[in-house]
């Protein structure tokens, strides 16, 4: 019974690969701002990393301090992306703006989960959150510690979203990379209340959310 109740509770997908990607605004314009491919996605987000990384080496104030702010950041990273995956991401609010709102967000990919110019953060979203996010740490932290904090927050982003594709879109055959894509499919394919952390699974059993 309890199993009856996980796969109910599951957004099972309507649209395959390869149908054409869910529309999301009515304007052809707006949309295209909505889709982004992987050599898109490596083509700005590598030189921006590699960009980070040069501007923490000029603010470095010793490596044993920096590399502690880049794990740091790491670690935000993976807690920040289960805290927006299961209640942001799967916010049900009874409001019909604010759940629009999530539709556009994430809730389309439950119905087309593995289209592939719908399984990455489109850079209408991510730079503008990745600039504001950059700001607020230099202005709390500073210079030097802000930029280190951000140069593990945004590696960690990028690790997020390369895993998501490909658990999505490659076989992943080595026994480490089959678990993480039998975890991410599980919370589409079985419950949509369990699973949310993509690139940590370790971090749904210590929140109880692993199935």
């Amino acid at each position: 019974m309890p199993h009856a109740r996980r796969r109910k509770s599951a957004v099972m997908p309507r649209l395959g690969r390869n149908d054409p990607p869910i529309r999301i605004f009515k304007s052809d314009r707006l949309e295209r701002f909505t889709l982004i491919s992987i050599n898109m996605f490596l083509g700005v987000w590598i030189p921006l990393l590699l960009l980070q990384i040069v501007l923490v080496i000029s603010e470095a104030q010793g490596a044993g301090k920096t590399i502690g702010m880049i794990a740091g950041g790491l670690v935000v990273w993976f807690i920040f992306e289960y805290v927006m995956h299961r209640f942001l991401f799967h916010l049900k609010s009874g409001n019909r703006h604010i759940d629009a709102l999530v539709w556009m967000m994430h809730t389309n990919h439950h119905i087309q989960p593995s289209h592939r110019l719908r399984t990455l953060m489109p850079l209408s979203v991510s730079l503008p959150l990745a600039a504001l996010f950059e700001l607020g740490a230099i202005a709390v932290f500073g210079l030097a510690t802000g930029t280190a904090l951000m140069a593990g927050f945004v590696l960690g982003y990028f690790i997020y979203d390369l895993t998501h594709y490909a658990c999505h879109n490659f076989e992943m055959k080595s026994p480490w990379a089959a678990r993480v894509k039998r975890h991410h499919l599980k919370h589409h394919y079985v419950s949509d209340e369990h699973n949310f952390s993509i690139t940590v699974p370790f971090i749904d059993s210590l929140f109880s959310t692993r199935d």
